[in-house]
């Protein structure tokens, strides 16, 4: 699990910017001033900090400074946004920060800045009907639920079942290619949804997969896209 913390003011725009924050493998912890931050990196041990140079509470020099001098907290990337004002790029300049980027930096280059200090891996949209069977759920009975995105660490279903945080499942399915993946996973994250009837979404995380299932959804994922895959795919997938 990938832990980040991220002041709050950024917070909107970065999980507009990077759907990949919502992934059942990262953790985002959105807090008011670095006085906050500082706490919360204590007690969870982030892996990427994103702040302002400007926010609330001590200075981000401050923050930055308690932080590279303490040893189990000086090993987290530190990303710092500033607003592109002379005295505010000198001031990330002299901080320790591991880089630090305009607020109206390209969307793309932010992302892959973020990607790079998290190492996450790619995700990439795709629309499957899945049987999946869950662990003492309806008798273990197998039903039916669609994903919406796919990795080789897990996926994102939807589904009008309910189904409670942490319930084992197996669940299979066919790749475009025709190749036949089966996994056992576990629900990671529950994602409200605004609507009632768009069904419920829960984050997969992948338990079990064998090298051979995690090679085709690697290269299903790497595979550049054409212009007509850009979003879910136009037909469903068969149920395997």
């Amino acid at each position: 699990m990938k832990k980040v913390i991220i002041i709050k003011e950024l917070h909107p725009m970065f999980l507009t910017m990077m759907q990949f924050l919502n992934r059942t493998d990262i953790e985002v912890d959105a807090v008011e001033t670095s006085d906050d931050m500082l706490r919360s990196h204590f007690n969870k041990q982030a892996d990427l900090i994103i702040a302002k140079i400007d926010q609330d509470g001590m200075t981000f020099e401050t923050m930055e400074h308690v932080i590279r001098r303490n040893e189990a907290l000086r090993k987290v990337s530190i990303l710092v946004m500033h607003d592109n004002t002379p005295s505010s790029r000198e001031r990330c300049e002299k901080s320790g920060a591991n880089a630090f980027m305009a607020l109206t930096s390209n969307t793309a280059t932010l992302a892959s800045r973020v990607r790079e200090y998290l190492d996450v891996t790619p995700r990439r949209a795709y629309r499957v009907v899945l049987n999946m069977t869950v662990e003492g759920y309806r008798n273990n009975k197998p039903f039916l639920c669609r994903s919406e995105n796919i990795s080789t660490h897990g996926m994102l279903i939807n589904t009008k079942e309910i189904l409670a945080a942490d319930s084992r499942m197996s669940c299979s399915f066919y790749l475009p290619d025709g190749t036949r993946i089966s996994v056992e996973g576990e629900v990671a994250r529950v994602v409200k949804q605004e609507s009632a009837n768009s069904g419920n979404q829960y984050g997969i995380r992948f338990l079990t997969i064998s090298d051979a299932s995690k090679n085709a959804i690697e290269s299903f994922v790497h595979k550049e896209r054409s212009a007509s895959v850009h979003g879910p795919t136009d037909r469903d997938a068969l149920v395997a």
